[in-house]
């Protein structure tokens, strides 16, 4: 009853949508501050990031496919801080 309350409540759900996208977004910015303060970029898998990025590039081009706002912010910043480690890692900026 209560979800279904929820789920026809435009407001609580766009509430719910940008909470969302807020914290999905700045997941990454713990990890882009740790690397610039303790210059060490040794134990990011690189792989792993840079898989990352492309999946982000692909969750934005969908975001923009179906029109969603929300889906498109987040990937887009997810994307930005992904960036930065994998630009970072495959340069050595920070040994």
């Amino acid at each position: 009853m209560h979800i279904l309350l929820l789920t026809n409540n435009s407001q609580a759900t766009d509430i719910l949508g940008w909470l969302g996208t807020i914290l999905s977004s700045l997941f990454l910015l713990p990890q882009v501050i740790k690397i610039i303060k303790t210059k060490n970029i040794s134990d990011i898998s690189f792989l792993t990031m840079f898989i990352l990025m492309v999946a982000q590039v692909v969750w934005i081009a969908y975001a923009i496919m179906i029109g969603s706002t929300q889906l498109c912010v987040a990937n887009v910043i997810q994307c930005f801080f992904t960036t930065i480690i994998v630009i970072l890692k495959t340069y050595k900026f920070i040994k």
